[in-house]
């Protein structure tokens, strides 16, 4: 049960939302790239939370979509037979 006056919250549509997205995308990029500056090769090298990955796998994939392109990732995706664990 929502609470009373509980309403959904709505997405900003049109190109000033889009800018403000990608003005939040930057400085979040930004960000994440501060934090990293500082990483000595053991620290890229420390296991993360996920089985098998370290702390470079993990950064590689979260970063993976700011240097793919949609086709691009489709093509790879068909090409692994649309198995994320391949």
């Amino acid at each position: 049960m929502r609470p009373a006056g509980w309403r959904r919250a709505r997405a900003p549509s049109g190109a000033s939302a889009r800018t403000d997205l990608w003005t939040l995308v930057a400085a979040e990029r930004g960000a994440l790239a501060d934090d990293l500056t500082d990483l000595t090769p053991d620290q890229w090298a420390t296991r993360s939370l996920c089985p098998d990955w370290t702390v470079r796998d993990v950064v590689a994939h979260l970063t993976a979509a700011a240097s793919t392109s949609p086709g691009s990732f489709v093509g790879q995706f068909a090409k692994a037979r649309f198995d994320f664990d391949t």
